[in-house]
């Protein structure tokens, strides 16, 4: 009985965690349609996800080519930023 429980609860917190995400993603796409600084507003939105995911960096890559440049990028607290490393990074380096 307790290894139905704990699939019950794992699966409640499994959902509860897709309807986050889900609704910080529609909360974003809303964000954006409503920001007439796109640069800010893109800033804002990889801030957000980043911050939901607990990561470190957060980053938007352009693809130029065989390319690849760091066009913005969000870091949390007391991390370093990356940007100026990561510009004309071959497609190659990025697909493995």
């Amino acid at each position: 009985m307790t290894d139905i429980k704990n699939d019950f609860e794992h699966s409640i917190n499994m959902l509860q965690k897709r309807i986050e995400a889900s609704n910080l993603i529609h909360e974003q796409i809303a964000y954006l349609n409503s920001e007439r600084d796109l640069k800010s507003a893109i800033y804002h939105v990889i801030e957000q996800i980043g911050t939901y995911m607990t990561a470190e960096r957060a980053y938007i890559f352009e693809a130029i080519g065989d390319f690849y440049r760091n066009t913005t990028e969000w870091c949390a607290e007391g991390i370093s930023p990356e940007i100026d490393s990561l510009q004309n990074v071959p497609k190659s380096e990025m697909n493995t």
